[in-house]
């Protein structure tokens, strides 16, 4: 078993969100987590310019199948397509960031209503 077989391994045990309609907030957050941590999160968010010496196309399209780990199969259809981790990542939050902070607003205030 090779160091990054282990690495992607380590990896797939700390993301524990499956995304749903409510949660998209939290797994944002455990994903920067992680992959802030291993200094991979900008392959996400689509501030890598171009995959560096170390970083492979295979790496690279094994981050794109951690993602799709953490979806259910009726969300699989908006990373379909997608190229890049970074593509996928944002037609997820497209589709799901505008839900979050909808929610996040309509408990705001009926906390204040209470």
């Amino acid at each position: 078993m090779t160091s990054s077989s282990v690495k992607i391994k380590g990896l797939l045990g700390m993301l524990t969100i499956k995304l749903s309609d409510h949660n998209y907030t939290k797994l944002s957050f455990q994903f920067k987590l992680v992959f802030k941590g291993y200094k991979l999160f900008d392959h996400f968010d689509g501030s890598a310019i171009c995959p560096s010496k170390f970083m492979g196309v295979l790496k690279l399209e094994l981050l794109k199948n951690l993602l799709i780990t953490a979806l259910s199969d009726d969300d699989i259809e908006y990373v379909i397509g997608c190229k890049t981790v970074a593509e996928a990542w944002a037609n997820l939050k497209d589709k799901y960031a505008l839900v979050s902070n909808t929610g996040i607003n309509h408990l705001k205030i009926e906390l204040h209503t209470v």
